[in-house]
Order: structure tokens, then sequence, then C-alpha cells
């Protein structure tokens, strides 16, 4: 069975009615005691009725005050909570963001390298390779060394 749970606010309460009512036992205030001096007659009997009336208001009172107090701390933090659990998140998502996009340009930076490697390999086995077969141009009969065009008469080949 659930029980029903009292706000600290009705202790804040009982104890701010409690606190006066005993005072006004405590002082013998004449028309309140006149209520009282029929419940209990003798005064030994009102005055410690009203120090333990008034200690049960004091108690109320300090435990409504903290009991609201302590509430609103609770809220504050369960709010504060959930702020810094969204602003954990949204970090650990940029920071996955930001590595995602660090590999990403590792690997381009790799094929870059990969390609260059390769363009150089090229570079050097067309270096070594022998120079291409000297021929004769058929007009003029000078050597050419590259290209199908004579040096010196400028006619192709072909």
């Amino acid at each position: 069975m659930k029980r029903a749970k009292v706000s600290t606010s009705y202790y804040l309460i009982i104890g701010l009615i409690l606190f006066p009512l005993a005072l006004l036992m405590i002082v013998h205030q004449p028309t309140f005691m006149s209520l009282i001096s029929q419940l209990m007659p003798s005064s030994s009997t009102t005055d410690l009725f009203g120090v333990i009336l008034l200690f049960l208001g004091e108690g109320a009172i300090a435990f409504g005050i903290i009991g609201q107090v302590t509430g609103k701390v609770v809220a504050s933090a369960e709010q504060d909570r959930l702020i810094y659990a969204n602003a954990i998140g949204r970090t650990m998502d940029q920071q996955a963001a930001m590595s995602k996009a660090i590999r990403n340009v590792q690997n381009q930076v790799s094929q870059a390298n990969l390609k260059i490697h390769q363009v150089h390999t090229l570079a050097l086995s067309m270096q070594n390779q022998r120079p291409a077969a000297l021929t004769n141009c058929k007009f003029c009969g000078a050597s050419i060394t590259e290209g199908r065009f004579c040096p010196s008469f400028g006619r192709a080949q072909t």
C-alpha cells in the first residue's frame, strides 16, 4: 500500500500554529488560559504542556524549513545533473565527429602519399630506361634522338 507523503510545508504550518499557542500558555494570557484551565486545571501542568508544545512547534518549524530548503537543493541538483549530462553527451558526439574527420583526413593524406610514391617510382623507372634508339632523317640524313621530327630539316618522318 502506498503511503501518502506529507509535504514539509505542512510541518511548517503546524509549527507556526503550535509555537504561538505554546507561548500563550507559558505567559498565562487570560483569555487563552480560561479555555485551557477547563482542560488542565493545574498551573504547573499548563506550563509543562506549554513548554512541550513550544518545543514541538519549534521542531516542526525547523523540520519544515529544512525540508523546503533541501527540496529546492534536490530539484536544483537534478536540473544541473540533466544539464551536465546533456553537455557531456554533446561533447562526446563532437569528439566522435572530430575523430571521424581526423581519420578521414589521415586516409586522404595516406592516399595522396601513395599516389606521390607511385608517380615517383614511375619517374624513376622512366629515367632508368635506356634512351630511345637513334634514327636518321630520311630527307637529310641527320640523327633524330627524340620524336618524329628532324631537328635540322623540321619535317616529320612519316
